[in-house]
């Protein structure tokens, strides 16, 4: 099953290359702290440094999913961005819980400085997907349902996988029985 992925993800990144346009954007801005991506290529660095003050990015793809197109953390460093990796399987995972609770921590501290996190898988449309929703959840007291529709008038390519929202309800009960966030 793992040879799936990896075999369908150049095919499908060029497929979102091809499709992006003004009605099927790279990013969009969820809100002052944060956007929801796809994979940043290397020609997408510079803008989203000096026009959306990125400063923290955070990938949830796996390491092969960041070779060749994608800037490296080295690369990222030099523009005086962190970028951290929670690897996550492409195609209906979604981050650990754990892996949820420190990006968000991340996410706070990068707009409690006045920058912006991006947040970004290979599409923008399901893993990451999943931690702006908890985002949201969190953030601003959303249930998971309404972070999906909020997210979507965002970002209309977002689709999460039934396992992916269930990973968003987890949380918020979670949330809630731990006060934890």
């Amino acid at each position: 099953m793992w040879l799936v992925p990896r075999f369908l993800f150049y095919p499908s990144l060029l497929w979102n290359v091809v499709r992006e346009g003004p009605s099927r954007r790279w990013y969009d801005r969820i809100d002052d702290r944060v956007i929801l991506g796809a994979l940043p290529l290397r020609k997408h660095v510079a803008e989203l440094v000096s026009e959306e003050n990125v400063r923290t990015v955070i990938s949830l793809n796996e390491r092969y999913e960041l070779r060749f197109f994608a800037a490296t953390s080295e690369e990222w460093g030099d523009v005086g961005v962190e970028q951290v990796i929670f690897e996550t399987q492409e195609y209906f995972s979604s981050p650990s819980q754990s892996n949820i609770y420190e990006a968000l921590r991340l996410i706070k501290e990068c707009g409690d400085r006045g920058s912006t996190a991006y947040v970004h898988c290979k599409a923008g449309r399901g893993r990451s997907a999943v931690l702006i929703a908890c985002y949201l959840v969190a953030e601003k007291g959303m249930s998971p349902d309404e972070a999906l529709e909020f997210m979507v008038s965002k970002r209309p390519q977002v689709k999460m996988m039934p396992q992916q929202f269930e990973a968003v309800r987890d949380f918020q009960r979670n949330l809630l029985s731990n006060n934890q966030y």
